[in-house]
């Protein structure tokens, strides 16, 4: 596996579906323990996040159509250099959402990693 630097995990589910990524969360740390890793998720969840001491930095989306949140979310994608973007959302419409714009703007090659389809979309 890569060593990767700087990685985005997406995780906005429900509570529940928050706390069974849980697992998710520590092996990501654990296989990368050097890198910066930053969570996108609810602010709801900013408290569970910080506890388990898994993540460097967290970013907001509340999941709304707000057209400046969705653009301030696409520009952090773009100007963070994530150089491996992780997931755990694992819905086509997460990845609809994010990863394609974040493609088309980018500059920078990255990697979109969903576990659950067992597929990597490579930008280069």
């Amino acid at each position: 596996m890569t060593d990767y630097k700087n990685i985005l995990v997406i995780k906005l589910g429900a509570l529940g579906d928050f706390i069974q990524m849980t697992g998710w969360y520590t092996a990501i740390r654990h296989r990368w323990p050097k890198a910066h890793i930053t969570l996108l998720t609810n602010r709801s969840f900013f408290k569970l996040a910080e506890q388990s001491k898994c993540f460097d930095k967290l970013l907001e989306d509340n999941r709304t159509w707000n057209p400046m949140d969705y653009v301030r979310i696409i520009w952090r994608l773009i100007t963070e250099h994530y150089d491996l973007i992780i997931d755990l959302q694992m819905q086509a419409r997460t990845q609809k959402r994010y990863y394609s714009l974040a493609r088309f703007f980018s500059r920078r090659a990255f990697v979109w990693a969903s576990p659950k389809a067992g597929h990597f979309l490579v930008h280069y």
